[in-house]
């Protein structure tokens, strides 16, 4: 089943294979008979060599209505990249840069100014509550998770590029692709809900806020999860690839 197919010049920033310039995912939805694994098979293409395009999907004999794949079965939508800057994780930040620097961090988040979001700022209110009552010798980022997880860490979505490598048996495998389930969350939509959507559904003269999402509720979901993908239990399958060898050997799975 094909997946996702991304062009070089709509990610300049990350290498292809060789000479390259069409990288094309599928993978085979009847999980269950994978031990619940999505095994995937990844190629490296020429768009000029591509002259017969299909059209659409496969036919799967009868079974594209089947409950059991079609959670693994992509809807049809356009991909639109656009770069952006993550940082890490909270819980990372605290053995990247040791307590004091992690403190000096924390001090800057709980003076960000949040103008005009009453809700971020009620949520930030209720942890300095929280930090207040902290151990010292709590880590210093653990009581700020929720707001720095949804406002200031990584993109939770589907991204290509960025995110440390990990090194396996037959060597280092850098992230290529993310593919997720969920775009963005309640927590973190004014950071990922695209700002031309934001203006479209923001009350007149105010900007979008979680209270008018709940009342847009169902474009909210269509923006949230534009590929009708369900992917595992932590929603999130990341695809690696190891480019010390050739071609490159690919590690794909599902975890957070």
């Amino acid at each position: 089943m094909p997946v996702v197919q991304l062009r070089k010049c709509d990610v300049p920033d990350v290498d292809f294979f060789e000479d390259s310039d069409l990288f094309q995912l599928l993978w085979c939805p009847f999980e269950l008979d994978h031990d619940y694994e999505l095994v995937c098979a990844v190629f490296w293409r020429k768009d000029a060599e591509v002259v017969a395009p299909r059209s659409g999907h496969p036919r799967l004999s009868g079974v594209a209505d089947n409950q059991r794949i079609k959670h693994l079965i992509p809807q049809s939508c356009g991909i639109y990249p656009e770069r952006v800057t993550e940082y890490p994780d909270g819980d990372e930040i605290y053995e990247l840069v040791g307590v004091e620097e992690a403190e000096r961090i924390r001090a800057s988040i709980m003076s960000v100014d949040l103008g005009w979001a009453a809700d971020l700022r009620e949520r930030l209110s209720e942890l300095q509550e929280q930090l207040a009552d902290d151990e010292p010798r709590q880590e210093p980022l653990t009581s700020l998770s929720s707001f720095y997880f949804s406002e200031l860490s990584t993109c939770r979505g589907t991204k290509v590029g960025g995110k440390p490598p990990f090194t396996g048996s037959r060597g280092v495998f850098e992230h290529f692709l993310t593919l997720s389930t969920w775009e963005f969350d309640w927590g973190s939509f004014r950071r990922w809900i695209p700002l031309e959507d934001q203006r479209r559904f923001a009350l007149a003269g105010e900007p979008l806020t979680e209270k008018r999402l709940y009342e847009v509720a169902d474009y909210f979901r269509r923006l949230q999860e534009p590929a009708g993908l369900q992917i595992g239990r932590t929603q999130r399958l990341h695809l690696f690839v190891c480019r010390q060898e050739s071609p490159w050997p690919i590690h794909a799975y599902v975890y957070d």
